[in-house]
């Protein structure tokens, strides 16, 4: 299947707007009401009729959309498309201002497992969420992003660490990579105070009714296509981001009335444990499943036994076969960009697909003309894991995890197929209204 390239601009569109979580859920929100459907909220009572699209943010950064089939009650079960909003990298420290050696230096603390010598070097800036104090007393999150490059973490002159390229780059988190925002003015010291008269002129509010904030490091190097014939997305973000994207770009438009329930969930914290009120390892995703199955009808029995027929698929990143280094990976199951979604399948059960899964994805990518591949992790090196393994233990649910294969997972700058991002909407597409 070829890629639709008219689609292409809006999935760099997304990434470039989601420095963040929480911008990536509010691109996300846009999305689902482009497809009709409407806004619900988790402290108010829900009344949901078949065919009708909803969505639903829990605190900015976790996101559940669907869309309610007519199946009844009695025999309602749910496909559910699972991605995670969050991306490693570097958040800024509540006191992050300091000076040392006539530079002022904003204090960073890493998130998750960036890789992070590839955040040496380059052209960074901020973004995050900002809580501002209105003239009525009422406290609104503002969304902010700054366009320019106003951090760099700057590496040691080769002339100083000689041994650089033989014995490969050391950094050390506490001392080492702390960004470089400004050179020090001795007539006017800059303090914790003058950075947030800074950050009140970048949003246009009085910093003295700025409350609080959480601002994070990324990139400013735009996303792109790369290669020849422009077939791979060069971006930040792409592990999760473009799942997330898929898995909301492949829900059915409202007014369509599929046989069973349609969601698709958005988890926050994925790279730091899952287990947070809005994370994998959390009651968020079967809360609002259940919810949804009350306004339907559902009593509690019902709706354990919709638990027990239902699907969940993980969707995340798969490790290429990197021609530099296939001796880490595992030769009889090679995963090449842009020739297909790769089912991931793993004996110690850090992924979750399981016998049935595994044919359920198989016969859905055949279904859709959609070529296919099997990841496997090398024995002999740790595997990581996704919120497949969690979310199914929290909920009963069989599970499938499978995703893009890409190149630089975790870095600043991920390489993938653009090929394989639009063949597993394709699938996920399919998935969703599923009546096998």
């Amino acid at each position: 299947m070829k890629a639709s390239k008219k689609e292409n601009p809006n999935l760099i569109h997304f990434l470039n707007a989601s420095p963040t979580a929480s911008h990536a859920v509010n691109t996300l929100k846009t999305m689902a009401e482009q497809k009709g459907y409407r806004e619900i909220r988790e402290d108010e009572r829900w009344s949901l009729e078949p065919g009708e699209g909803f969505y639903l943010v829990r605190e900015d950064t976790g996101f559940i959309a669907g869309l309610l089939g007519k199946r009844g009650v009695e025999k309602q079960r749910w496909n559910i498309a699972a991605a995670h909003t969050d991306s490693p990298g570097f958040r800024l420290k509540p006191n992050a201002v300091h000076v040392k050696q006539g530079t002022v230096l904003l204090g960073a603390e890493v998130y998750g497992s960036p890789l992070l010598a590839s955040w040496t070097d380059r052209d960074l800036s901020l973004a995050g969420r900002i809580l501002v104090r209105e003239p009525s007393g009422n406290i609104v999150t503002r969304l902010w992003q700054c366009p320019r490059p106003v951090l760099r973490i700057p590496q040691a002159a080769i002339h100083l660490n000689r041994q650089v390229n033989e014995e490969g780059l050391k950094l050390n988190r506490q001392t080492q990579l702390v960004p470089l925002f400004r050179m020090e003015n001795p007539d006017r010291p800059f303090d914790q105070g003058a950075f947030l008269r800074w950050l009140g002129r970048e949003i246009g509010a009085d910093p003295r009714l700025i409350v609080d904030f959480q601002l994070e490091l990324y990139d400013t190097q735009p996303a792109a296509l790369g290669g020849p014939e422009e077939e791979f997305l060069l971006s930040g973000r792409i592990d999760n981001l473009t799942m997330c994207y898929a898995a909301v770009q492949a829900l059915p438009d409202a007014g369509t009335v599929p046989d069973y329930n349609a969601l698709t969930v958005c988890f926050d914290h994925e790279e730091t444990g899952s287990k947070t009120l809005k994370g994998g390892d959390s009651f968020f995703l079967g809360s609002v499943m259940e919810r949804v199955g009350l306004s339907q009808g559902m009593d509690r029995e019902i709706f354990l036994r919709s638990l027990s027929e239902s699907v969940l698929f993980s969707a995340d990143g798969v490790h290429a076969t990197h021609p530099n280094y296939s001796e880490l990976h595992e030769p009889g199951h090679p995963v090449y960009i842009n020739r297909g979604p790769a089912l991931k399948v793993n004996a110690q059960n850090r992924y979750a697909t399981s016998l049935y899964t595994s044919a359920l994805f198989r016969e859905i990518a055949r279904n859709a003309g959609v070529p296919i591949q099997t990841y496997v992790h090398r024995s002999d090196l740790p595997c990581g894991s996704t919120i497949g393994p969690l979310v199914s233990a929290q909920l009963g649910l069989k599970t499938l995890d499978a995703g893009i294969g890409m190149f630089s997972m975790h870095s600043v700058r991920e390489m993938a197929g653009i090929e394989d991002i639009h063949n597993i909407t394709t699938i996920l597409s399919k998935f969703l209204i599923y009546e096998g």
